[in-house]
């Protein structure tokens, strides 16, 4: 069998050196590239698709998959957050829709649900309202906590430690969820809202619509990194080294986490024709996937330099969702696609949906994919397990 040789090369690197990441796991990233290419094979003829539209009566603008993709919740401008069961897809469609969550009359917030983020079974949403609410799946969704803020909440971020929310004032907020919440500090690193939001254990990275994003460092409590685009990050997918993000002009950003540093990747075409897996891996893999994907022979090699580097995958305007993994990489625009690809160099786009209404965002998880719908409804597509 052929075997896939994939090299990370860093810019003080002979063409042929390979960087060794310990901590990366080359047999998970191939039989999770395997699988992707297998589910989405002939244009994902075998997948399954539902669509839930008797759940929200306005535009759905945020999705989250939880534990392993047998639940999700659904924000909406209708201002509730809705909880459904995908494990009745197919067998008892009445029970899908599980309820919205809160005790409220009439919505789960006062203004439209913007964002949703996890840790573990604990949830929080955030609204237009200027609140973020903390639920409790646990215990059937129960609230357990609320934060009142001064401006519309538009992304979230939830880690053990902390909670971090970005707003339309500008700020990046830092709560800790373990006692209130209490704030922590909260600042203004930028000069417009803040649109899209990670952390991980060392930074906070934030993009807004004023064309920056802006890495903090968590330890020395101080702006590490401010890098100016030329377009607003509108979504980001983080998986440590590699930051992917989309922006307003529908074009994919890559990012590289070099020793604490972000740096914009330009990835190069190596001596090979075909493409190029973003990531050091070096493993066998099936080839007949990659014939079929027509991505050609598996014999492949990465280099990386600090040249910017943008990649265009076929979206007209805006990219409002993405979903990053090690083998798999997904979409969603406002030009009413979703497109599935595998994160190659550049990525190949393996099929691609139509919809009828803008697509605002995207959440894949298990063996479930679901797009969010300015059309009122939850699109879902079931993979072969």
């Amino acid at each position: 069998m052929p075997s896939l040789s994939i090299y990370l090369l860093c810019p003080t690197c002979v063409a042929s050196q390979q960087c060794a990441e310990e901590d990366f796991d080359w047999p998970a990233a191939c039989i999770e590239l395997e699988q992707h290419l297998s589910r989405w094979a002939e244009d994902g003829r075998w997948t399954e698709y539902f669509c839930l539209a008797d759940g929200h009566f306005a535009s759905i603008d945020s999705v989250l998959l939880l534990q392993g993709g047998t639940l999700c919740l659904s924000g909406s401008r209708d201002r509730n957050v809705n909880l459904w069961d995908l494990r009745q897809l197919g067998v008892e469609p009445s029970q899908v829709l599980v309820k919205a969550l809160g005790t409220q009359k009439n919505s789960t917030h006062k203004g439209w649900v913007w964002s949703l983020a996890a840790l573990d079974h604990r949830v929080c949403s955030g609204s237009w309202d200027s609140t973020v609410k903390l639920w409790d799946m646990a215990a059937d969704g129960q609230q357990f906590g609320e934060i009142k803020g001064k401006a519309a909440v538009l992304c979230l971020s939830y880690r053990p430690d902390i909670l971090v929310t970005g707003t339309y004032d500008k700020k990046v907020t830092v709560y800790d969820p373990r006692v209130g919440p209490a704030l922590l500090k909260s600042r203004r690193l930028h000069s417009s809202a803040v649109l899209a939001l990670l952390a991980d254990d060392r930074h906070i990275i934030s993009g807004s619509e004023d064309h920056t994003l802006v890495v903090f460092d968590r330890r020395a409590n101080s702006v590490l990194q401010r890098l100016q685009l030329d377009s607003y990050l509108l979504c980001m997918s983080y998986q440590e080294p590699q930051l992917w993000a989309g922006d307003n002009q529908g074009l994919l950003h890559v990012f590289a986490n070099r020793e604490g540093c972000f740096q914009l990747v330009r990835v190069g075409q190596g001596p090979y024709p075909c493409p190029t897996l973003l990531g050091p891996l070096s493993y066998p893999l099936d080839p007949r996937w990659w014939l079929a994907a027509g991505l050609g022979e598996p014999h492949l090699s990465v280099t990386c330099s600090s040249f910017l580097q943008t990649f265009d995958v076929g979206h007209r305007s805006q990219i409002t969702g993405i979903k990053h993994s090690l083998g798999a990489l997904y979409t969603t625009s406002t030009d009413k696609t979703i497109r599935v690809h595998v994160p190659t160099d550049p990525p190949r786009t393996i099929c691609t949906r139509s919809h009828h209404n803008v697509l605002n965002g995207i959440c894949a998880e298990g063996n479930l994919v679901v797009a969010a719908s300015g059309g009122l409804s939850l699109e879902v597509w079931r993979l072969q397990a």
